[in-house]
């Protein structure tokens, strides 16, 4: 979602700060690898929430990627925890739902079977982890741009002439600058700055 971020900022002339580490959610369940705590995801993502505490953003964007490999309550309870923290803190918070997860990847199906490079979005677990997380959390908006990727509960590798997906769950810059406005009103922003 960063390029269609950016291309917000510059329009409105706002100042767009990033916070992103590879692998690790701004969630409070616990990262395992190779059997191990991630104790740089904690720490990663402690130090980020006190920089949004002390800044007071206007405006905080959260886009993740939700582990499917982990359990729905793990999941589920994690998310809840930090983002009642948020709340708490009088932070107004959107969360753009996560995207699908494609089972393959995407340069490959389109090399091979272009035909066959499409999933069905009901596979999609994430929209109901994300609603039970905020549910009754003030200042805590969900933000669904799910119909932008899968039309008709079908989810393309290729709308119009856009490629979306560059992996099994990153949309390519092209197609996030494309959703601009698009994310600009389902964020609650008129189209025009």
């Amino acid at each position: 979602w960063r390029s269609a971020l950016e291309q917000l900022a510059l329009m409105r002339g706002w100042r767009l700060v990033t916070y992103t580490k590879s692998s690790c959610p701004f969630s409070s369940y616990d990262v395992v690898r190779n059997g191990s705590i991630s104790q740089s995801c904690n720490k990663w993502r402690e130090s980020v929430s006190d920089i949004i505490k002390q800044e007071r953003p206007d405006l905080l964007i959260l886009g993740q990627y939700l582990n499917p490999g982990r359990d729905a309550d793990v999941l589920t309870a994690g998310y809840r925890k930090t983002w009642r923290e948020l709340s708490e803190a009088g932070i107004d918070v959107r969360i753009l739902q996560d995207t699908p997860t494609l089972p393959f990847l995407p340069d490959e199906c389109l090399a091979w079977t272009p035909d066959e490079c499409v999933i069905d979005r009901n596979t999609d677990r994430s929209g109901a982890i994300e609603a039970a997380a905020a549910q009754g959390l003030r200042s805590i908006r969900l933000v669904d741009m799910g119909d932008f990727f899968c039309p008709n509960g079908r989810c393309p590798l290729v709308i119009g002439n856009l490629v979306v997906w560059r992996d099994r769950h990153h949309m390519t810059r092209t197609y996030s600058r494309a959703l601009a406005p698009f994310l600009a009103e389902r964020l609650g922003f008129d189209q025009k700055p």
